[in-house]
């Protein structure tokens, strides 16, 4: 038998730390980002998600995702996730619950390495919610995707080098040295 030893556990450690960092990659400094549920409508929550991270200044690219236009909220539209110039390190759900599954199975397909998921019925009020949250992350999980959700605020990252304010947050803290991770959105938006 090969005893481990201290010098092994922090090396496997060490590692273990990295590749954690390197899969949350994705979600917090992302090039590409798909926003999925953007209604024509302004008043709708894929409109203000656009508008946020327009606002905030977000430096790298953005594409919605609608069945039926070229262009929506001033940005290019694409049919499905896949038809989106890839690859998409986030996409954003902003969509009705009834078609989460199959976003998730297209973003899956389409390689989309990080999903935030904002669109509602996932909650304990639901009887069935709790059960869709588990098949939900579940089917992420299985191809390989961090999940953020069901029924986020969104994530807000102030580093210059992205800029990212994918949330229904219209107020972005100052940059500083605190990260704050928060499963009440309601607990976040009052810290915000």
């Amino acid at each position: 038998d090969i005893e481990p030893t201290e010098a092994e556990s922090l090396v496997m450690q060490a590692r273990e730390h990295a590749a954690e960092a390197r899969s949350v990659e994705a979600l917090l400094y992302p090039r590409k980002v798909a926003i999925i549920g953007v209604s024509r409508r302004e008043a709708s929550i894929g409109q203000l998600l656009v508008r946020n991270l327009r606002n905030g200044g977000f430096t790298g690219s953005m594409y919605a995702v609608h069945p039926e236009v070229d262009e929506v909220a001033g940005i290019a539209a694409y049919r499905t996730v896949a038809d989106a110039p890839g690859p998409i390190d986030l996409a954003i759900v902003a969509a009705p619950i009834e078609s989460v599954r199959s976003i998730v199975d297209d973003c899956a397909k389409a390689g989309v390495r990080a999903l935030e998921v904002i669109s509602s019925g996932f909650s304990d009020y639901d009887p069935d919610g709790p059960a869709r949250a588990r098949e939900l992350v579940a089917r992420a999980r299985e191809a390989g995707m961090r999940v953020v959700g069901p029924e986020a605020l969104g994530l807000i990252n102030t580093d210059p080098r992205v800029q990212l304010n994918a949330s229904l947050a219209e107020v972005v803290p100052s940059r500083g040295r605190i990260g704050f991770f928060c499963e009440s959105g309601t607990l976040g938006a009052t810290f915000l």
